[in-house]
């Protein structure tokens, strides 16, 4: 998902390599001796050609638009040693019509050996690479499909007679292919840790609040698992097969389209594949998403939400390439309370009621501070006025977190990283003295 659709189309020599042909290559099956194919962007057999699956459908999105990639390797018929693709001969070559199919190449070379057809007509680019007498490759480049199954990749050409095989006769032997189109889609999550950009639905507007793609580990409070779901069609034939690098969690009902995740222990990234099988075979045709295991929500909103952003208003913030907007203001408790397990809305009138370990004065110390630890500020009168999360050692992150300079009259309404008891500083004398209370977490 790394590369755009915009690097895609810009050129077809920037196509991502999709690797050698898996095992379904097939070699050229049928041998039809009616006529030469003529060279002319166009499928013209007029008997069934075989009808074979692709090696690779690869889907590549950038947010806005999805387009596939299609790939199949063909052999000549067997043996192979005798057996071979022929050129395309000047006079079997219509040069009107492939004049005019010139852009479903990008402007590049047009095969010697093989004549691409794409249906519907709507491809956005043909390529053949290799191009030889003993191996040709087929790629198109197609916009979301709309039909699973169908074969909008489809090739045909001639082939090179063994010596000894057929003499006297006066046609010439030619094949022609049909490859079917498999739709393999992550639908959930719908973002990626590497995509650029990244689907504005990715972000998950409402508690708890994150990328799709984001998992905390299975010891946190409030832990949760990714939710997950694809689509392959045509289904049946073809059937689901999911898999997520072991350091991301474990999968349960991997053969169905809508597995079960189960967070790690320990935090790390990893890719979760889709695959579409045929029995017991790999079709290669896959979709793949990165996901973002993290030890804890703090750590998660640390990454997305920063410092010295607004978290004021409909506040925005960009990350991994894309530009969110939150619909209310958030405040320093309510960013407490999503830090620790992803809960509230983001603003709340309260902090975290958990047990105080530590009382201390403004300029007195608080002792020895851990992550997720919760540290209370209260005015003269006991009014509870500004609260925030250990991040480590003393120092603490959340919402409207900054030392405003006026007292709270003047507060910053950004999310900003400061020392521990630093805020009671920069309170006026009107509030004082003001009490700081220490809250481990649970």
């Amino acid at each position: 998902m790394a590369m755009t659709v915009a690097a895609v189309l810009l050129s077809v020599s920037a196509w991502p390599a999709l690797g050698a042909a898996s095992s379904t290559q097939k070699h050229v099956e049928k041998k039809y001796e009616k006529e030469t194919r003529k060279q002319n962007a166009e499928l013209d057999v007029t008997s069934k050609p075989e009808k074979t699956t692709a090696d690779e459908v690869k889907l590549i999105t950038d947010g806005v638009q999805q387009i596939r990639i299609i790939s199949k390797t063909f052999k000549p018929p067997k043996p192979t040693t005798v057996w071979s693709f022929r050129k395309f001969t000047p006079a079997e070559k219509d040069e009107a019509a492939l004049k005019a199919a010139e852009d479903k190449y990008n402007g590049k070379k047009i095969p010697e050996r093989v004549d691409i057809d794409a249906t519907p007509t709507d491809a956005m680019g043909l390529k053949a690479d290799p191009d030889a007498a003993k191996k040709i490759r087929v790629r198109g480049v197609f916009p979301k499909p709309k039909h699973a199954g169908t074969f909008p990749l489809q090739c045909e050409g001639n082939l090179q007679r063994p010596k000894g095989v057929g003499v006297g006769k006066k046609l010439e032997p030619y094949w022609a292919a049909k490859v079917r189109d498999i739709k393999v889609e992550i639908i959930k999550p719908k973002g990626s840790l590497d995509a650029d950009p990244n689907p504005l639905d990715s972000w998950l507007k409402k508690p708890c609040y994150h990328f799709d793609f984001q998992g905390v580990t299975s010891g946190s409070p409030g832990s949760y698992a990714l939710d997950i779901e694809g689509v392959i069609e045509p289904s049946p034939p073809y059937t689901y097969k999911w898999t997520l690098d072991a350091a991301a969690g474990t999968l349960k009902k991997d053969t169905t389209n809508k597995p079960t995740h189960e967070p790690p222990k320990a935090p790390a990234p990893g890719t979760l594949t889709l695959t579409a099988m045929e029995g017991a075979t790999s079709t290669s045709c896959t979709d793949t998403r990165r996901v973002k295991i993290y030890q804890d929500h703090l750590a998660r909103d640390y990454e997305n939400f920063g410092t010295n952003i607004s978290c004021d208003g409909k506040w925005t913030f960009t990350r991994f390439n894309v530009t969110i907007t939150m619909d209310h203001r958030w405040n320093c408790h309510g960013s407490v309370k999503h830090a620790y397990d992803g809960s509230g809305t983001g603003r709340s009138a309260t902090t975290v009621s958990w047990t105080v370990t530590k009382t201390a004065g403004e300029g007195e110390s608080l002792g020895t501070l851990n992550r997720g630890d919760v540290i209370a500020y209260y005015d003269k009168d006991g009014a509870l006025m500004h609260s925030q999360t250990v991040l480590s050692g003393t120092t603490t992150h959340g919402a409207n977190n900054k030392p405003p300079p006026g007292g709270p009259g003047t507060q910053s309404w950004v999310w900003a990283t400061s020392t521990a008891g630093e805020w009671a500083l920069s309170v006026p004398a009107t509030y004082k003295p003001i009490t700081i209370k220490v809250m481990p977490r649970p």
